[in-house]
């Protein structure tokens, strides 16, 4: 398999990992109550058990397909910045960081939906739903740093054209709205507030024109 066909297959499993963890957003369940009580915690995660177990197993599908892409999207970056790689190296590391994070917020959900079983206590449940929200939270920042480097190669060395530098400006600063849910409680910053719901699909919107655009480049280089 030629190396211009790798790069294809590379970029495009990036759009596996989208449709990975869509599948898993199906399985999404929602309490009533944006700021639950830990009694509702412990109704909710007794619920929805099967559906957040099934949804924690697809996110982390997706997390590990992702790292193939990451790591294509580093070389994709290192040949167009030359011979540092240094910005290269800072996207790669970002998103390696958020899968991370990712994955770790997957842990509580998975403890919590397979202690589900009647002899789960309210307050512990409730802090360590806590914890998944502090870490989907926290990854927000890595994502910030990731196409803020992909905006600075777009620039600096024409990686991708300059309007996608631009789109991931904008995608830096929803990520970093979101990230104020670390210190407010209600409103629009909050977790479960409005701006999170926007993150989602400003992040799929720019990963799949930078995915689009690398698959045309190595097609182009063919």
């Amino acid at each position: 398999m030629s190396g211009t066909t790798w790069e294809r297959w590379g970029a495009a499993s990036g759009l596996v990992a989208l449709a990975v963890a869509g599948v898993a957003v199906g399985f999404e369940r929602s309490t009533p109550n944006p700021d639950p009580s830990p009694a509702e915690v412990v109704a909710f995660y007794t619920e929805h058990s099967s559906a957040l177990l099934t949804q924690s197993l697809l996110f982390g599908l997706s997390s590990g397909i992702f790292l193939w892409f990451l790591a294509s999207l580093r070389s994709y970056l290192a040949r167009a910045e030359g011979h540092t790689d240094r910005v290269a190296s800072i996207a790669f590391a970002a998103g390696v960081t958020w899968i991370v994070l990712n994955l770790a917020v997957q842990a509580p959900q998975i403890a919590l939906a397979g202690a589900a079983d009647g002899t789960l206590r309210p307050e512990v449940a409730g802090v360590v739903n806590d914890v998944g929200l502090a870490f989907a939270t926290i990854a927000y920042i890595p994502v910030a740093v990731l196409v803020t480097a992909v905006a600075v190669l777009s620039w600096r060395a024409h990686a991708f054209p300059a309007w996608v530098g631009w789109l991931s400006v904008l995608t830096a600063l929803v990520h970093l709205l979101a990230w104020f849910g670390v210190i407010v409680d209600t409103g629009p910053l909050a977790p479960g507030g409005w701006v999170t719901f926007v993150v989602y699909p400003v992040f799929v919107v720019w990963l799949i024109t930078i995915i689009t655009t690398m698959i045309t480049h190595a097609t182009q280089r063919a």
